[in-house]
């Protein structure tokens, strides 16, 4: 099913979602997994976010985390705090366990791909870890992203990855090197 999302006054993106959440959204339920890999999610949010960042980034080149937005600096700290706070979850190799996705590999990818690193700070840092979320600081988890983008083959640059929302919204996670 199909509907219009606006973006703006003159722009128009369809939206599609399934009958049954739009019939009824409040019976939709997120849990730990579902918050990273559930496929009605992420093609709704595929939807809005690629609409909303076409409309923030008309006019102007979009960074992609292909442009070296994070150190290797950033990396180590990053691989240090989650091995302190993420791994018992997600496991030290990223692989995932239970009820906890990976957080490397193609699934990963194409879950994030056309999103935010704004979308997926928030989303971790709101949502992480599941027992009491949202107790790490935007420092850690931006850290903790950019050992994510390294170990998923990302490269490293000379600026660290932004904690500031606004700054993190322009950069968009994107699978396809340019």
């Amino acid at each position: 099913m199909r509907r219009w999302v606006a973006v703006s006054a003159v722009v128009l993106v369809p939206m599609y979602a399934s009958a049954h959440a739009m019939a009824d959204p409040t019976t939709r339920t997120d849990s730990h997994a579902s918050a990273f890999t559930s496929a009605h999610t992420n093609a709704h949010t595929n939807a809005h976010t690629n609409a909303h960042t076409f409309a923030h980034t008309a006019g102007r080149r979009t960074r992609t985390t292909w442009d070296s937005v994070f150190t290797a600096a950033q990396v180590a700290r990053g691989l240090e705090a989650y091995g302190r706070t993420c791994s018992r979850c997600h496991q030290a190799s990223l692989g995932g366990a239970d009820e906890s996705p990976a957080l490397t590999g193609g699934a990963f990818m194409s879950n994030w791909n056309g999103l935010t690193l704004g979308e997926m700070l928030e989303r971790v840092r709101t949502s992480m870890p599941t027992d009491t979320p949202g107790t790490y600081s935007r420092k850690d988890v931006a850290d903790v992203i950019a050992y994510i983008l390294s170990v998923n083959g990302f490269p490293a640059g000379t600026v660290e990855l932004p904690t500031d929302d606004g700054a993190l919204r322009d950069i968009v996670f994107s699978t396809r090197k340019p």
